[in-house]
C-alpha cells in the first residue's frame, strides 16, 4: 500500500472513531444506526483495500470522496440526533390493541400470502412444485429475470414484501402477551419462506433486520446477549449469503467459484465500480436518478413513460459486480458535492427518526427505523433510502398506527448521562 493511501486510510478512521465517540457520548448508545452504517461501509472498504493485495483497491481520490461521505453521513446525524439529558418513556413502548392488532396482523400475512401464490401462478408454479426444488427453481428465476416480467396489480405489489410492516407489529404483539412466542416464531419462519422464494438475498436481510431491531428496542438485551445474538446472525448470514452466491453462480456459469470470488461482488468491489463511474465509464441515461421513488409513482399512474431504473449495468473491476455504493444515484445527478451532500442529509434523516423512536416509541417510529437500519446496511451496494418502497411504507405505517395503537400514561424520567442503551 503506498503512502498516500495508507495516510488516507489512516485519517479516515480516526476521524470515524472520532465522530462515532461523539455520537456515543451524546446518545449514551453505542450500537445505533450509525455504527452499524458503520460497521458495513468500513468493511467494504477494508475488504477493496486488502483483497489479493489491493486488486480491487480505488484510487485514492475515491477512497477521499468515500471517506468523506462516511463523515458527512456521521456529521449529519451528530447534528440531529438527540442529547442524553432528553426525558424517556420508563414504560418502554407504547401499546397497541390487541384486537385490532391481531386483525391487522392477519389481514398483512393474508395479503402476502396472496401476493406469493398470484407471483407462483404467474411464473407457472404451484406452491409444491416450486418447493420440491427450491434452489433450482429460485435461481432459475433469478438468473434468467423472471420476476421482473411478472405483472404485479399496483395493490399486490404492494404486499409482496410487507414483513416490513408485520414483523415489527408481531414483535409488539408478542412482548405485550398478546400473541405466545409460538406464534411469533411461525410468523417469522412464514416471512422467511415468503422473502426468500426468488433467490433474492434483500428481503431476507430486510426480515432479520426487523426482527433484530425490533427485539433491541423492546427487550433492550445485556451487552453480552447483544454481541452473542449479532455475532450469530452475522455468520448466518455470510454462511447464507456466500453458500447461495457460490450455487448461484454454478447454475449460472457452469463453474466452480470460491468463496471469495463468491463473496466480493457485493462486498469489496463496490468502492471500485464507484470509482468508474466517478470517471465516466458508466451509461447514464436521461432523467433524475435520485428521484427514483417519485419516478416509479409516476410511471405507475401512466404520467412518466422512463426514467433511469434502479438496476446498475454489470461492470469488471477485475471482479464482475453491478453494486455501486448508495452514493451512485447522488453522483450521476449532482457530482462529488452531491454525494457528499446527500450523504450528510440521510444522516440527518435518520438521526430525526431515530429521535422520534426514543421520544414517542410507538408502531410507526418502530417500522420506520428498522426500515432505514436495513437501508444502511445496504449503503455498500445500493440505494434503498429513494426507493419507492421508502415511502409507501411509511405511509402504511403511519395509518396502521392509528388503527391498532392507543395512547397510553407514560411516566417520564430524566436519563442518566452515562446510562447506555442498545438502539
Amino acid at each position: 500500500m503506498a503512502p498516500l493511501t495508507l495516510s488516507i486510510n489512516i485519517a479516515g478512521v480516526a476521524v470515524v472513531l472520532v465522530l462515532l465517540w461523539l455520537i456515543t457520548r451524546r446518545t449514551g448508545e453505542w450500537l445505533t444506526f450509525a455504527h452499524i452504517f458503520s460497521i458495513f461501509w468500513g468493511a467494504n472498504l477494508f475488504v477493496s483495500e486488502v483483497w489479493r493485495d489491493g486488486l480491487i483497491r480505488p484510487d485514492n481520490t475515491t477512497l477521499a470522496i468515500l471517506f468523506s461521505a462516511w463523515w458527512a453521513f456521521l456529521f449529519g446525524t451528530y447534528c440531529v440526533i438527540c442529547k442524553p439529558v432528553e426525558i424517556r418513556p420508563t414504560n418502554r413502548f407504547m401499546r397497541v390493541s390487541g384486537s385490532k392488532g391481531v386483525f391487522v396482523l392477519l389481514t398483512l400475512i393474508l395479503l402476502q400470502l396472496i401476493s406469493f401464490v398470484y407471483e407462483l401462478w404467474y411464473l407457472h408454479f404451484d406452491f409444491i412444485s416450486f418447493y420440491r426444488d427450491f434452489f433450482y427453481n429460485s435461481a432459475a428465476i433469478r438468473i434468467t429475470g423472471l420476476y421482473a416480467d411478472i405483472e404485479f396489480p399496483m395493490s399486490f405489489s404492494v404486499w409482496r414484501w410487507d414483513h416490513v410492516l408485520y414483523i415489527p407489529l408481531a414483535a409488539i404483539l408478542h412482548f405485550q402477551g398478546t400473541i405466545s412466542r409460538r406464534h411469533y416464531v411461525l410468523i417469522g419462519l412464514f416471512a422467511l419462506v415468503a422473502c426468500s422464494a426468488r433467490y433474492t438475498r434483500a428481503p431476507v436481510i430486510m426480515l432479520s433486520t426487523c426482527c433484530f431491531i425490533s427485539w433491541i428496542i423492546l427487550h433492550r438485551p445485556n451487552s453480552k446477549t447483544l454481541l452473542c445474538v449479532g455475532g450469530f446472525l452475522s455468520t448466518l448470514g455470510i454462511i447464507g449469503f456466500v453458500a447461495s452466491q457460490t450455487f448461484l453462480v454454478h447454475i449460472e456459469r457452469f463453474a466452480q467459484v470460491s468463496l471469495s470470488e463468491s463473496f466480493i461482488p457485493y462486498i469489496g468491489a463496490s468502492p471500485k465500480a464507484y470509482e468508474m463511474l466517478l470517471k465516466g465509464n458508466f451509461p447514464r441515461e436521461s432523467g433524475f436518478y435520485s428521484l427514483e421513488c417519485i419516478n416509479y409513482l409516476l410511471n405507475k399512474t401512466g404520467i412518466l413513460a422512463n426514467y433511469p431504473g434502479w438496476e446498475r449495468p454489470e461492470v469488471f473491476t477485475p471482479v464482475i459486480t453491478n453494486v455501486y455504493t448508495f452514493l451512485d444515484a447522488f453522483t450521476l445527478d449532482w457530482g462529488i458535492f452531491g454525494a457528499i451532500a446527500g450523504a450528510c442529509l440521510i444522516g440527518a434523516a435518520i438521526a430525526w427518526i431515530y429521535n422520534r423512536l426514543v421520544r414517542q416509541p410507538n408502531y410507526f417510529n418502530l417500522v420506520a427505523y428498522s426500515y432505514l437500519v436495513y437501508s444502511c446496511i445496504m449503503s455498500i451496494a445500493n440505494n434503498e433510502f429513494i426507493r419507492a418502497s421508502l415511502p409507501i411504507n411509511f405511509m402504511l405505517a403511519i395509518l396502521l398506527t392509528h388503527l391498532v395503537g392507543y395512547r397510553s400514561k407514560i411516566v417520564l424520567r430524566p436519563i442518566r448521562r452515562k446510562e447506555f442503551r442498545f438502539i
